[in-house]
């Protein structure tokens, strides 16, 4: 076999720069797969190699503005990420008693840095106590200028469906109020 038609020895011979950048790369993009963190546009095999398992339950949260339902799916998509993953966090801040589970990734992150840095990061990136109890007069606010409807009550219900394949629907099997407002 001859190695000299090789493409990486091809580049070694025509540039040191490229040769080191290509290896470089490649050593980092392995590196990053072994830790299984993915970087675009590469993508891994296993994305797309897995057999797709279906759960046997499903649960969902669902909004009750004025204990009527209220159909996210129907609204823009963007009204619909705001809505979910606004009370996705203030529900877990409340969950953390009012101290902001993101605050570990930031004390990890800057924790080669003097505590100074930690405290202004902290404070520009973290959600505080005082914002989190403004939350259910601000969701109401956009509820109402969203969607028009004027919000006296707001549940967040987590329900719990099950698959049935006879009918091939799913069914309720029980929900519960996760936040009344």
């Amino acid at each position: 076999m001859n190695f000299s038609r090789l493409y990486i020895v091809r580049v070694f011979k025509k540039s040191k720069g490229i040769f080191a950048f290509v290896v470089f790369f490649t050593l980092m993009q392995s590196y990053f797969f072994s830790k299984r963190e993915y970087t675009f546009p590469w993508f891994t095999w296993d994305m797309y190699s897995k057999v797709e398992q279906y759960p046997d339950t499903v649960m969902q949260t669902e909004l009750f503005v004025n204990n009527q339902r209220i159909d996210i799916t129907s609204i823009p998509i963007w009204q619909e990420e705001t809505i979910a993953r606004t009370f996705r966090m203030y529900n877990w801040m409340l969950m953390n008693d009012y101290n902001d589970p993101i605050n570990d990734m930031v004390k990890e992150r800057t924790k080669h840095f003097s505590p100074k840095v930690y405290s202004y990061v902290a404070y520009k990136i973290n959600n505080h106590k005082e914002e989190i109890l403004t939350y259910p007069d601000w969701f109401k606010n956009y509820i109402h200028k969203r969607l028009g409807i004027d919000a006296k009550i707001v549940e967040f219900r987590a329900v719990r469906y099950a698959y049935n394949i006879k009918e091939n629907k799913f069914t309720t099997i029980d929900s519960w109020t996760i936040q009344k407002f």
